[in-house]
């Protein structure tokens, strides 16, 4: 295998909504127990913490956007979309993640297509992947609020 990389997240959608965003949070580590939040505002960095980043942030419908993890870190990475725009509800988004998995297998995810008291804006907590092993934890469920919280106070407008 010929990559530059631990783990990529590709994550491809339908029209409607026109703005998914995919986000990463790294497991605990390093000075502070810090977690990081690589999403559109904080795109991350191939070659320092968090040895993670997001290629783009397509806003105008399908895709893809790549998140890729350069050097894992000890303990869980949690993965997740947000549908960012809310014109349009994820069960009807047609989204799908692909995970190149460190072991070179590929496992892809689709959004569920029933979920009780879905609304716009709502997040699809996809999975979670072990930074050691490479074990990958299927979440797959829909929340009107993120996986994990953000050190930010608020989101940035785009």
């Amino acid at each position: 295998m010929n990559r530059n990389f631990w783990g990529q997240f590709t994550l491809v959608w339908g029209l409607d909504p026109t703005d998914l965003d995919s986000h990463l949070w790294t497991p605990p580590h390093g000075v502070g127990n810090a977690v990081y939040h690589v999403c559109y505002y904080r795109r991350g960095s191939q070659t320092s913490d968090p040895f993670a980043d997001l290629d783009v942030d397509d806003v105008s419908s399908y895709g893809p956007e790549h998140v890729t993890i350069y050097q894992p870190y000890t303990g869980t990475y949690t993965y997740a979309v947000h549908d960012y725009s809310g014109n349009g509800l994820l069960t009807t988004s047609n989204a799908s993640v692909t995970l190149l998995k460190p072991n070179g297998a590929v496992q892809t995810f689709n959004v569920p297509t029933s979920w009780p008291g879905v609304q716009p804006n709502w997040w699809w907590i996809v999975c979670r992947v072990n930074g050691e092993t490479g074990a990958v934890t299927t979440v797959d469920s829909l929340s009107a609020t993120p996986p994990l919280p953000d050190v930010l106070k608020s989101e940035p407008t785009k």
